[in-house]
């Protein structure tokens, strides 16, 4: 099942760091932008990626947590690595190993027409630092599925125990609610359905240290 993932002190990124001289949210707004094959094919969401410093304040990586595609997730990385390689960044007030989760909110827009999905950041963690926005032009006419529309749809896969059109339903879900314990136990079901157990301890980690959901403990598959 491999070895339990080590989580460490988490913090908003505005408590410890300044870009280029000013807010880090300010300086992704304006240097983020929607990759074209992202736009073309549809995918919105909130992309979520992490840095990660030692006690001294060094950067020790940045990732993705929830993911959207290849080249959106390359973005945050990519230039936050580029970032702190040109000294862009000083961090202060770091004692400890830190994590900083930063939100980026992709969405497509078509003139005054938003297609707009739900984000229940009440349920967003109180160190989740603050999100910006990221707006793409569609290029052709796009097909988009409301929430409840998916839910539906991977409730009624789930029943019929179609697992991996489930996961299909439940991924684009996730990708725009990253912060819904629900629908991470469900996708954590079918990976266990699937014997997928790295992907179901994955969504296990993320559901215990990112959310501070216990959820997960009723399936005991991860104990």
């Amino acid at each position: 099942m491999g070895q339990e993932t080590k989580f460490y002190k988490t913090v908003d990124a505005d408590a410890i760091l300044s870009v280029d001289g000013g807010l880090l949210e300010d300086y992704l707004a304006k240097n983020i932008r929607y990759p074209v094959d992202a736009i073309e094919n549809n995918l919105m969401g909130t992309y979520i990626g992490c840095i990660r410093l030692d006690a001294n304040g060094k950067l020790i990586s940045i990732f993705t947590v929830n993911p959207i595609s290849k080249s959106v997730d390359s973005k945050f990385v990519d230039l936050m690595k580029k970032t702190f390689a040109k000294n862009k960044v000083v961090v202060r007030n770091v004692v400890d190993t830190t994590d900083i989760f930063v939100p980026i909110e992709y969405k497509i827009a078509n003139g005054k027409q938003t297609y707009d999905f739900h984000i229940d950041t009440d349920l967003a963690p109180s160190f989740i630092s603050r999100e910006i926005v990221a707006i793409g032009t569609p290029t052709s006419e796009i097909k988009f599925l409301e929430d409840e529309s998916l839910l539906d749809e991977a409730n009624v896969n789930f029943h019929h125990r179609k697992y991996y059109r489930c996961l299909n339903a439940l991924n684009e879900l996730i990708r725009r609610n990253p912060y819904n314990p629900d629908l991470l136990v469900m996708r954590g079901i079918c990976y266990n359905k699937l014997k997928k157990k790295e992907l179901e301890r994955q969504d296990h980690n993320y559901l215990r240290f990112f959310l501070g959901s216990n959820k997960y403990k009723k399936l005991g598959s991860c104990n």
